[in-house]
């Protein structure tokens, strides 16, 4: 049995608040305890909400959702390398 996996790019609303709330789920379970449920939340929202990830989009990042046999299991981000800091995640991954 073949595993196809496919990368849809991201383009509409619907798969950025889809995004958003893997997001939230992603980062309460594994971060919270390690940088505290305030820190969790200012993070999701600079940086995970779907405003957010639209104005990325806007400067150059890509986002895309991870599928695999016809389900979403997890979202990846691939930053603009012409205008991303040295401190910017230039390729990130996360799964649910």
């Amino acid at each position: 049995m073949s595993r196809m996996i496919h990368f849809k790019v991201v383009t509409t609303d619907q798969d950025l608040v889809l995004i958003e709330e893997m997001a939230k789920i992603i980062w309460h379970e594994h971060y919270t305890p390690i940088i505290g449920a305030e820190q969790v939340a200012y993070m999701l929202e600079k940086f995970q909400s779907a405003a957010a990830m639209r104005s990325q989009i806007e400067n150059g990042y890509q986002y895309f959702l991870i599928i695999n046999r016809r389900k979403t299991r997890g979202m990846g981000r691939k930053c603009n390398s012409l205008t991303a800091k040295p401190s910017d995640a230039c390729y990130n991954t996360c799964s649910i």
